[in-house]
């Protein structure tokens, strides 16, 4: 059926409208205008020629009703009325392509913009087609002339912030999203922004504020507390990850993810000695290496320890050299009573990983039990000079959240970092330490 169109409020969708109350209206219509149509050339008198012609001429008009009506009715074609989008719409349309990866529309839009006489919003959407393309200054650069009222101003400053944050300009990124949020302090895009920006330099306490304020202002977004839940594990507070972790799964039970997040949440259960639990989680993901490493410690924590050998050994004959599972079995072969045997396993894990602490501390219960003396002093000599290494790590780490301006405390890190012979921390924390020099904290209420 062929249907006038009314207007969408917004300019955005011609939506189906029936007059009349839908199609049985239409009808009635047609059956009055039919009825009218008799009528008027039954009382059509030819004699009085005063007012016959003009009653003619309404009947005909009458039967074009008529046949309009019907045609509608039936299905045949009229002429729609139609609207153009506004300005507005196109702008959201735009941005959407944009964020949808489709920068042929996008750039049709950017056309329509600039022939609706609305060059800064054109302005904006391209800056998002150069963000997305990885043109990162020229994006800020475009928009340098670009002036408007709060929104505009909101949107320009928005790109600008991104931007800043993918060069790794922390400090541009903070001005530029604080600007934002004191126009529109419920902007979710500038609390995701300064929320990584601070998690990148170590500022965690900013850090879980905007991802805070993330999670309350997209109720459907799981990764707040996919990140939240990080922080968490990563400072070993984790009976507060688990429900983080669980929260996020909620939200998004389909993440990119997903694996990696269970298996984060079943190490912090394993940590929780919630071996259960763990087997639980795991069960829900796939059937990797790394969690058949986790599997088999929380089977040998629930006492199963022919389980964990299976488990380990199945590990081992596709990866000889990982290291949880080199420090398991070596664990099981101490259990076993062998001692030879783990010294071993853990020999060669000491080799290649010199920097474990548990490796060397079971290394030295094995020459213990073997009674070679003097290397089970040296191990232990080793692995009490990791843990304090490991200590200090741990404690600078509560230090850099409580001091977010300090870059000497994000150097001692690296530092520390590079002597435990992780250079991807190192890295992580000379890059925080460089952006901190510049950065210039602003406090959460």
């Amino acid at each position: 059926m062929a249907l006038w169109h009314k207007p969408d409020p917004h300019g955005a969708i011609d939506k189906p409208f029936h007059p009349n109350c839908g199609a049985i209206g239409i009808r009635c219509a047609g059956v009055a205008a039919w009825e009218t149509a008799v009528n008027e050339i039954s009382s059509a008198d030819p004699k009085r020629a005063n007012g016959g012609t003009m009653r003619l001429g309404w009947s005909v008009i009458a039967l074009i009703t008529l046949i309009a009506v019907i045609a509608m009715v039936a299905g045949i074609p009229v002429v729609r009325r139609m609207t153009s989008p506004s300005k507005e719409v196109l702008f959201q349309k735009g941005l959407e392509r944009v964020s949808r990866g489709d920068i042929v529309s996008a750039r049709e839009m950017i056309r329509s913009l600039h022939a609706n006489g609305a060059p800064e919003m054109a302005l904006l959407v391209q800056a998002r087609v150069l963000l997305a393309k990885g043109f990162l200054q020229p994006a800020i650069d475009s928009l340098e002339d670009v002036e408007g009222g709060a929104d505009i101003v909101k949107m320009k400053l928005l790109v600008q912030g991104e931007a800043a944050y993918r060069m790794g300009q922390h400090s541009e990124t903070e001005a530029a999203l604080i600007e934002v949020l004191a126009i529109d302090s419920q902007c979710v895009d500038a609390h995701r922004l300064l929320a990584a920006s601070y998690y990148d330099i170590g500022a965690v306490h900013a850090a879980i504020h905007h991802l805070t304020q993330t999670a309350q202002l997209s109720p459907r977004d799981p990764r707040p507390h996919r990140l939240l839940a990080l922080i968490h594990k990563d400072y070993e507070l984790f009976d507060e990850a688990i429900p983080l972790y669980k929260e996020s799964l909620r939200r998004g039970p389909d993440q990119p993810d997903r694996d990696d997040l269970l298996f984060e949440m079943a190490s912090c259960q394993v940590k929780m000695r919630q071996p259960r639990e763990a087997l639980n989680t795991l069960a829900m993901g796939r059937d990797g290496i790394r969690e058949n490493v986790l599997r088999a410690e929380c089977q040998l924590g629930l006492g199963d320890i022919e389980e964990a050998r299976t488990l380990i050994v199945k590990v081992t004959k596709n990866e000889a050299d990982n290291l949880d599972a080199m420090v398991l079995l070596g664990t099981i072969l101490l259990e076993d009573g062998d001692a030879t045997g783990a010294a071993e396993v853990l020999l060669r894990a000491s080799t290649k990983y010199p920097k474990d602490y548990l490796c060397h501390f079971k290394l030295a219960q094995a020459f213990t039990k073997m009674e070679r003396l003097d290397d089970a002093r040296q191990e232990r000599e080793i692995a009490e000079q990791i843990r304090t290494l490991r200590k200090e790590f741990a404690e600078l780490h509560q230090v850099a959240w409580d001091n977010p301006e300090d870059p000497k405390v994000r150097l001692r890190l690296a530092a520390l970092a590079a002597e435990l012979l992780r250079p991807d921390l190192e890295q992580v924390w000379l890059h925080a330490a460089a952006a901190v020099g510049e950065i210039v904290f602003q406090p959460q209420p």
